[in-house]
């Protein structure tokens, strides 16, 4: 629909509670000429782009709504005028940043999968047909257990740790989706600290960086002192499969021998 009527843009945005300047840190330019009918051809890789921004931010929203008051609703709609709704937007955003990142892993890895910890302790024997209700349930898994003796442990500082059979870490993946630009810098440091306990474990780690916003400061910043192996933007990431079969091939290959 975007494709073919891009000032449809406008309608979908708003269904998804997302501002325009939310929306254009996501995809880049032409959001705006997008709404106002003046964008002729928006190329295939745009659409796909704001397509994946909008339905990961409505999947986020479905997904939350048993957990927001019928009374907070309407403040969603002025999001950026309020500063406690936005902290509360924010952290709903880099929620479903970290799911989506997990999502691509498990999709990719999902030959090597043999048995998934939830977050309350029980575990599963992972069969094919339950693919679609893991991916549901991404935010209950606690533990992916895989062939070989490795598991991907899903946590905090960092994110994803890619574990061996003797639980030294491999891989460390962090994921940052917040979109300002002036907390950018912060965030890098953050990133940073959250590989150190990591990396005191097994001082080959490999490190993985997920940003959303990625202005030229911190570009600058992480071309001269090298903190991580590997950078990757998310908005890049969520649209482009290319990107994600690199992003999980830096499991398998290594680590898995694919």
């Amino acid at each position: 629909m975007i494709a073919e009527q891009p000032q449809l843009l406008l309608y979908y945005r708003t269904v998804a509670l997302l501002s325009q300047k939310g929306l254009r840190s996501l995809v880049g330019r032409n959001v705006a000429k997008a709404e106002a009918g003046k964008l002729e051809e928006p190329g295939p890789d745009w659409v796909s782009q704001v397509t994946v921004a909008i339905n990961s931010i409505l999947f986020g929203v479905v997904s939350t709504a048993a957990d927001i008051a019928g009374e907070d609703l309407p403040g969603f709609q002025f999001a950026e005028a309020d500063s406690t709704i936005q902290r509360s937007w924010n952290n709903a955003v880099g929620t479903v940043g970290e799911e989506a990142v997990k999502t691509i892993l498990v999709n990719n890895l999902r030959d090597e999968i043999l048995q998934i910890v939830w977050r309350d302790r029980t575990a599963t024997e992972y069969q094919p047909k339950m693919h679609s209700t893991l991916i549901d349930r991404i935010g209950d898994v606690r533990v992916v257990r895989l062939t070989k003796g490795f598991h991907l442990l899903f946590f905090s500082e960092p994110d994803v740790s890619l574990r061996n059979s003797q639980d030294l870490p491999v891989v460390a993946i962090e994921v940052k989706a917040g979109s300002d630009l002036a907390g950018a810098l912060e965030r890098l440091g953050a990133a940073m600290k959250s590989f150190e306990n990591e990396r005191n474990l097994n001082p080959r780690l490999k490190t993985v960086y997920v940003v959303r916003a990625l202005p030229s400061e911190v570009q600058k910043r992480i071309s001269q002192s090298k903190p991580f192996d590997y950078t990757f933007g998310l908005a890049d990431l969520l649209a482009n499969r290319k990107s994600q079969r690199v992003f999980a091939n830096l499991l398998l290959r290594g680590v898995l021998g694919k």
